[in-house]
């Protein structure tokens, strides 16, 4: 019975234990143990490969890519900027990030006392729990887009608390909602407070309405 080499397919004498053409090692006693491959069948193997393998690192260094990128567009953009003024303390740069509104002469003074006072109630708390410096971290933990309603009903507190005035009801149309928990934290001990961020939709960008 004849027998072919498992690595070429070339026809092999009876009695030889090695391929003549290629020098492979032959495994078994029959041919039915052959186990011929096309070559360029292997090589169209190795191309689909390699071009799967380029396009998951491709998908992977675009998400990254987009994961890294989100963090500083949209509204978690905002939310990046609103947290870096809140770590500062800053209720300045907290009432540059507000709707146009609401950096009127006639509410930004008011902006900036209702901030400063919430930004003070929360690191007076901070700074009671630790007897030494501190950590601040932050993670979204719910945004939602507001409907008609729930808009109105926060512009309309807004109205009441005398930061806005009844023309800007109509003026802002898109809301989110976005829940924010903030940590403190020194070593192992942590304490931690959770903010509610209103962010409305002003010239293409997300801007500062409250904070409570």
């Amino acid at each position: 019975m004849s027998k072919f080499c498992g690595n070429c397919g070339a026809q092999m004498d009876d009695d030889a234990m090695v391929c003549g053409y290629c020098g492979t090692a032959f495994e078994g006693s029959s041919g039915n143990n052959f186990k011929y491959e096309d070559p360029e069948k292997k090589a169209k193997i190795r191309k689909i490969i390699k071009k799967v393998l380029i396009a998951v690192v491709v998908i992977t260094v675009l998400s990254i890519v987009a994961g890294i990128g989100s963090s500083f567009v949209g509204y978690r953009g905002a939310i990046r900027k609103f947290m870096n003024a809140y770590k500062a303390e800053n209720a300045d740069a907290l009432v540059d990030m507000t709707c146009l509104f609401m950096q009127d002469d006639d509410y930004a003074e008011i902006v900036a006392y209702k901030y400063e006072n919430r930004l003070e109630s929360d690191f007076d708390s901070f700074d009671y729990h630790f007897d030494s410096k501190y950590s601040i971290k932050y993670k979204i933990t719910n945004a939602s887009k507001l409907s008609e309603r729930q808009s109105k009903s926060v512009m309309e507190q807004l109205v009441y608390n005398g930061l806005a005035s009844e023309n800007d009801v109509a003026f802002v149309k898109k809301i989110m909602n976005v829940k924010v928990t903030i940590t403190a934290k020194h070593g192992s001990d942590s304490t931690s407070t959770s903010k509610t961020i209103y962010l409305a939709k002003e010239s293409g960008g997300w801007k500062l309405l409250d904070f409570e």
